[in-house]
């Protein structure tokens, strides 16, 4: 559980909760964000285990939620693996998620699904990604099955309907993949990001041997796709395109993940 409420000229939280496997950090910063770093106990999901995380950003408050890593995703046979993530962001709130890439193991199998509920003038930035696994130990697209479910509604009414599924069931994964190492999907909507949406659309990449972008207009803001060779070319075009970002928090998250 996370909720955030402004006060004064900064961000506070207001609640912070995990149990296993999640942890939740909370470091100060320079800016007037509240900040939230997730990480898993033991270093990654394992079989069985459910992640449930609830968001609440108050009206005018700022929370940027991210990552100390990867999310590795281990074998998982029988039961999977899961991450559920419902956040509420009320007027003029704005809520940025930005975690480094999933990345599943050989055999791993991983859903995950994400409700963000958008008040009329309330903003979002939302980092979605998957990487082909652990490439150097020669498991690349080897995992079971990895879902991921985005629905983003404003006042009740969706705006954008993600649904990403690689399954081996489907056809062979690394065949189908092809030279491709990892996925992202980055959303920018509303106002407070608005200069920042258009950022985003300048600065997508022409398509080249290495990485492949597109960026499709949504209502207030921009989706963009991105397919590249590796995660750290994936990695390094949505940097550029979230260049300005440090600047609205006020601080650089990706200085304090530790």
């Amino acid at each position: 559980m996370i909720a955030v409420q402004r006060r004064g000229e900064r961000s506070t939280l207001t609640a912070l909760f995990a149990t296993s496997p999640l942890r939740l950090l909370a470091p100060r910063n320079h800016g007037h964000a509240a900040w939230v770093y997730a990480a898993s106990l033991g270093g990654g999901l394992v079989d069985g285990d459910a992640i449930d995380l609830r968001v609440r950003v108050a009206a005018g408050a700022w929370l940027s939620l991210a990552t100390q890593a990867s999310q590795k995703v281990y074998r998982s046979i029988a039961r999977g693996t899961s991450h559920t993530l419902v956040a509420d962001v009320a007027p003029r709130g704005a809520f940025v998620c930005i975690p480094d890439p999933v990345v599943p193991y050989a055999s791993a199998r991983y859903a995950q699904r994400s409700t963000l509920r958008l008040a009329r003038d309330a903003s979002l930035v939302w980092l979605d990604g998957v990487t082909c696994g652990r490439r150097l130990s020669h498991e690349r697209w080897d995992f079971a099955h990895y879902s991921a479910r985005t629905n983003i509604e404003r006042e009740g009414e969706v705006v954008v309907r993600e649904h990403t599924v690689l399954d081996p069931a489907h056809g062979a994964l690394a065949e189908r993949m092809g030279r491709t190492g990892a996925l992202a999907t980055l959303i920018v909507i509303g106002p407070a990001f608005e200069a920042l949406a258009r950022d985003a659309a300048s600065r997508c990449p022409r398509p080249s041997a290495d990485l492949v972008a597109s960026v499709s207009p949504v209502d207030g803001g921009v989706v963009v796709r991105a397919a590249g060779s590796s995660a750290e070319i994936v990695s390094r075009a949505i940097a550029r395109m979230l260049d300005s970002l440090p600047a609205l928090l006020g601080d650089d998250p990706a200085s304090r993940r530790w």
